[in-house]
């Protein structure tokens, strides 16, 4: 079995049997994506919800939204439908439990509810 690493701010596309791993989420989410009638899979290492107005990044896969979009695009360049994709994510902790008023304002939190919207 092939196992390939998704890093940090990253995200990648595979067939089987090529296995996408990734580690150490905490309140990074791990957002996989699946077309079941062409094998075909996705799995991005996201660290924030969105790009804020005003800051400027070239790395777009750090956040929720484009890289959720990113993903999307590229199955779907390889022949992969939305109707026949199916997603889930996995992490979004409460790392900092004490600095937070409210667990809805956390870093884990707003990146769980960006993925549940974008998707």
């Amino acid at each position: 079995m092939n196992r390939e690493r998704v890093g940090i701010s990253s995200y990648r596309i595979a067939r089987p049997p090529t296995r996408l791993v990734t580690y150490g989420l905490g309140s990074c989410l791990g957002i996989v994506l699946y077309d079941p009638e062409l094998k075909l899979g996705g799995m991005a290492h996201t660290l924030l919800p969105t790009l804020r107005a005003g800051v400027q990044e070239t790395r777009m896969t750090k956040f929720v939204d484009s890289s959720i979009e990113a993903m999307v695009a590229e199955m779907m360049s390889l022949g992969a439908s939305e109707k026949r994709l199916w997603a889930k994510i996995i992490g979004g902790a409460n790392m900092f439990e004490p600095l937070h008023t409210s667990a809805e304002e956390t870093v884990g939190a707003r990146n769980i509810r960006q993925a549940r919207e974008t998707l």
